[in-house]
């Protein structure tokens, strides 16, 4: 399994992010969204590997 990119959403939704434009009607945040999944299971998966044991990403939500 290999991880490629963020894909094509990733560099207007940063954009949009950084400039405060994001909205939630904005169809690129689902596909980065995804991607962003991908890249942690792929990132699980390696380390794992290396470890020689499973691993499972935690979200951890912070406190406003």
């Amino acid at each position: 399994m290999a991880f490629e990119d963020m894909g094509p959403s990733w560099v207007p939704l940063r954009d949009a992010v950084e400039t405060r434009t994001l909205r939630t009607t904005d169809r690129t945040a689902p596909d980065v969204v995804l991607r962003f999944e991908a890249l942690l299971r792929f990132a699980g998966l390696q380390l794992g590997r290396r470890l020689g044991t499973d691993v499972t990403p935690a979200l951890l939500i912070a406190d406003p």
